[in-house]
C-alpha cells in the first residue's frame, strides 16, 4: 500500500497501483482491499440488486467483467447469481420474505 492505494511492486522497485474499480483476484479468490483504498470501492460490484439477508450476507449480482464468478467460492459468503435470475426473483419474491439457504 501507498497511502490510499493497493498495488505491487514491480522487479525494479517500482510500485504500480492496481486500478481502480476492478474486482482483485488471486488464484480464483477475491482480494478484499482494505477500507479506505481506492480499490475498495468497486462500481457495480454487486450488479444490479443485492438482497440483504443480514450479517454482512447478500444474494447479488455480478459485474459485467467477473460474470465467470458465477458458482465459485470467490467471496466471503455471499451468493452471486447472474444479474437476470437475480432480477427475476426481485420481481417475484415480496420484500422481507424470509430466506434459508441449505
Amino acid at each position: 500500500m501507498r497511502g490510499d492505494q493497493v498495488g505491487r511492486v514491480n522487479q525494479n522497485g517500482r510500485f504500480w497501483p492496481i486500478t481502480p474499480g476492478l474486482e482483485i483476484l488471486f488464484d480464483e479468490t477475491i482480494f478484499i482491499p482494505p477500507m479506505g483504498t481506492a480499490q475498495r470501492r468497486v462500481p457495480d460490484a454487486l450488479g444490479p440488486y443485492a438482497l440483504d439477508m443480514g450479517d454482512g450476507y447478500l444474494i447479488h449480482g455480478t459485474h459485467v467483467y467477473n460474470e465467470g464468478s458465477i458458482g465459485r467460492a470467490v467471496s466471503h459468503g455471499c451468493v452471486r447469481t447472474r444479474n437476470e435470475d437475480l432480477g427475476r426473483l426481485f420481481e417475484l419474491v415480496p420484500e422481507g420474505t424470509p430466506v434459508y439457504i441449505y
